[in-house]
């Protein structure tokens, strides 16, 4: 087992993206807010498992974002099983994963489209503390929603 964690960090854009509520009326508010936040917002966010740093950036975040609750009810059962999905463009990497007794195993599926220091992922298998992975999770969440409610 490797520890887990994640690390993040933002700063405004020299020039903010362009954001359009229509775009995005269908979401949750708190899906719009992470919407105008990234469109704000640029920075770095990396995941780490043990040795194994996986750097992605916070435009990656609003696709596993809204999926969150369902991958901690997926893994509050022995035997669950639930997918991390980055889907940006250029980005493109699934984490499936499996829970087993207090741990997680994660496997990497970079994808056709994933950048090439993602390719050594591929059929890589990482085993986290539950409680650790959803904790980085959780406390990630708690930092984007503070920031994006300014």
């Amino acid at each position: 087992m490797v520890p887990f964690s994640i690390t993040a960090g933002w700063e405004r854009r020299g020039t903010p993206r362009a954001y359009n509520e229509d775009d995005v009326a269908l979401w949750s508010e708190e899906m719009r807010a992470l919407f105008r936040f990234v469109a704000e917002y640029e920075g770095p966010l990396t995941l780490h498992f043990g040795d194994l740093v996986i750097r992605l950036d916070l435009d990656d975040l609003p696709y596993p974002y809204p999926h969150l609750d369902e991958v901690f009810t997926a893994l509050g059962v022995e035997g669950g099983e639930a997918d991390l999905y980055f889907a940006a463009q250029g980005t493109e990497l699934r984490l499936a994963l499996r829970r087993t007794g207090d741990t997680v195993t994660v496997r990497f599926h970079p994808g056709h489209t994933a950048p090439a220091e993602f390719a050594p992922l591929a059929g890589r298998v990482e085993t986290v503390d539950l409680g650790s992975f959803i904790s980085a999770w959780n406390d990630l969440r708690v930092r984007v929603r503070a920031a994006a409610k300014r």
